[in-house]
Formats: structure tokens, C-alpha cells, sequence
């Protein structure tokens, strides 16, 4: 089950995740590995951190999404959401056959993509930027089979940025002339 938890609205909520993952891991350095801390100066009041739980394993993943602005050549900046911080926990799953991971980790990231798709077309909103590491962004691609329209290697080499075209909102021509912020 995918829940989103809104910043300013659900703080009771998100010091309750918190709780959970002090529990769930034995040392603050685990825990700034799943969030890097709860919050940092792109949260604001519309910001959801989306927590997705396994009805039999627990806690699996969780991501947060956050509206940013987009600047096209020769147009007028666009808002464009960022989804970030997106985290898996295997180290739960190391019990499990691989398939059995893959389908579990399928799970959150399936519940994800449709919380994006209807967050969309709630907000009317058409491209949805992810920001991950190499190995997340390859498991979105694969385990998660999503869409993107447009993918770079960051100048560290370490992570990705991925454009999320959603509800065929954009012209796929046009993810070249793409500059995100």
C-alpha cells in the first residue's frame, strides 16, 4: 500500500517515520541513507513523501515529490514536479529468491508510477523529473518498466536524471530541448 504523507499537513506522521526507521535501522549514518534527513530546503508545503508498505514485509520503499520549475529554449519556465529520494529496503527482502524481490520491489514501484499518474492528472500536470542513482534508476527501468522520455548520467557519473512524460501530455520530440533546474 502507497500512502503520501504531505509535509505540513502530516507532521505527526512523518515524525512517526522517522520513529519507525530509528527502529528499523541501529545507527543515524543508516538512517540519512534512506532519507538524508526528513527535510532540507526543497520542502515545502505542497512536498509528499510517498511511503509504500508490503502487507507481509513491512516498509519497502518510499520516495518524496516536490514541485520544481523547468526552463525550455525560446519558453516560458514550466512546473515540473522532482520525485527524489527514492529508496528501496533489500536488505529486508535477503531472505527471499531474487524473483520473489523483483516482484515485491515491482509492487512499490508500480504503486509509485500510478500515484504519479493520477497525481498528474489531478494537478494537470505533464512531466514528472526523477533524480537517482545509476542503480535506482536502472531498477525503475527494469524492475519497474517505467517510461522515460529523457535520461542523462549526471556530471558526478554516480546518478541519473529521468523525465517522466505522463498522461501523453508532451511530445516526445521535444525531450531533447529539455533543461531542467
Amino acid at each position: 500500500m502507497l500512502e503520501a504523507i504531505k509535509k505540513n499537513r502530516h507532521t505527526k506522521q512523518l515524525t512517526d517515520l522517522y520513529r519507525t526507521l530509528s527502529q528499523l535501522y541501529s545507527t543515524q549514518d543508516q538512517i540519512k541513507l534512506f532519507h538524508q534527513n526528513l527535510s532540507d530546503d526543497q520542502d515545502t508545503e505542497n512536498t509528499e513523501y510517498l511511503v509504500y508498505t508490503h502487507e507481509e514485509y513491512g516498509l519497502i520503499g518510499s520516495a518524496r515529490l516536490y514541485p520544481i520549475e523547468m526552463q525550455r529554449p525560446g519558453h516560458l519556465k514550466t512546473a515540473v514536479w522532482r520525485l527524489d529520494r527514492i529508496h528501496t529496503h533489500k536488505d529486508r527482502l535477503s531472505h527471499l529468491e531474487d524473483t520473489q524481490v523483483h516482484e515485491v520491489l515491482r509492487g512499490f514501484y508500480q504503486s509509485l508510477y500510478e500515484y504519479l499518474d493520477n497525481f498528474s492528472l489531478k494537478n494537470e500536470i505533464s512531466l514528472i523529473e526523477t533524480s537517482t542513482f545509476c542503480t535506482e534508476h536502472k531498477d525503475l527501468k527494469e524492475v519497474g518498466r517505467w517510461p522515460f522520455v529523457y535520461e542523462k548520467r549526471t556530471p558526478d557519473g554516480y546518478s541519473l536524471t529521468g523525465v517522466l512524460a505522463l498522461n501523453d501530455c508532451i511530445n516526445v520530440s521535444l525531450k531533447d530541448s529539455l533543461t531542467l533546474h
